[in-house]
């Protein structure tokens, strides 16, 4: 056996095997020293931990707090529809009646001083109205300042009660505060006598002529200038229908006798009597 290594090792072959052996060995040793020294390195360096960051709160602000629960309905207030109407705790408001014709309004500016230019029946519509007018002397030559007022009453169709109108014609300057003081007076006549009352205010901007369209109380009023060469005013005012009750007969208890005619007719309800009266009925 060691005559068999003692050949190879004198052989070539042999002695290339040994070689190689070697550096193997060397080469394993080489690495295994490698590692060694590696491991030796991270076990004395620093020790890295890893941290999670703490989460950081934005501010906000508070939520309210949620709405107070209200009182619980009963199941009488739940039922809504059957509660007492209590009629008696209603006031009702009616519109006003006009109570006042053209003529009316003709004789009041007759008093004031105005003169009456026509009355009677309107040529076409046949509705009533009457014309007056007022003139304020004006020294030296040249046309006055003049006031034209119409009253007139409502067609059939109309929703309007009475339509009056004022027009006026200021030739001489010097009396339109004359005249705007007449016109603001007649204004505030008309309107009391129906009720109504146009305010401070509207009744100054009458008086100066200043441009307005206003509505009082359901009266429509609006006072314009009309283009000419000199200035010249509308002033309109028209009045609304009064409320019209009707006939209120249907509202009459029925008696006796036709209460038994609709009966024997057979007109009234399986289980009244015809001659049940108002307390007897459900």
């Amino acid at each position: 056996m060691f005559e068999t290594f003692r050949a190879l090792r004198d052989s070539a072959a042999g002695a290339m095997f040994v070689r190689l052996l070697v550096l193997v060995a060397l080469l394993g040793g080489a690495l295994a020293a490698l590692q060694l020294w590696h491991r030796n390195r991270e076990a004395s360096g620093p020790v890295v931990s890893h941290s999670v960051r703490a989460p950081v709160l934005i501010p906000v602000a508070t939520p309210s707090p949620p709405p107070a629960p209200g009182p619980s309905l009963t199941l009488a207030e739940q039922r809504r529809w059957f509660r007492p109407l209590e009629l008696a705790r209603m006031t009702f408001t009616f519109q006003p009646r006009q109570g006042i014709a053209p003529g009316e309004i003709c004789a009041r500016l007759k008093e004031l001083g105005w003169k009456t230019d026509r009355a009677g029946a309107a040529p076409r519509s046949g509705r009533e109205e009457c014309a007056m007018e007022r003139t304020y002397p004006r020294p030296g030559d040249g046309p006055p300042t003049r006031l034209f007022a119409m009253a007139r009453s409502a067609r059939d169709d109309d929703d309007n009660a009475l339509d009056f109108r004022v027009k006026a014609n200021l030739h001489d300057e010097a009396k339109a505060a004359d005249a705007g003081r007449d016109v603001a007076v007649v204004l505030a006549d008309l309107m009391s006598r129906v009720g109504r009352a146009p305010g401070e205010a509207l009744l100054a901007k009458v008086a100066a002529f200043e441009t307005f369209e206003a509505e009082v109380a359901g009266a429509k009023l609006s006072l314009k200038p009309e283009r000419a060469d000199i200035r010249r005013f509308n002033l309109s005012v028209l009045l609304p229908r009064p409320f019209e009750a009707g006939d209120s007969s249907r509202f009459a208890p029925i008696p006796p006798e036709e209460k038994r005619l609709i009966g024997r007719q057979g007109l009234v309800p399986q289980g009244l009597s015809a001659d049940a009266g108002p307390a007897d009925r459900p």
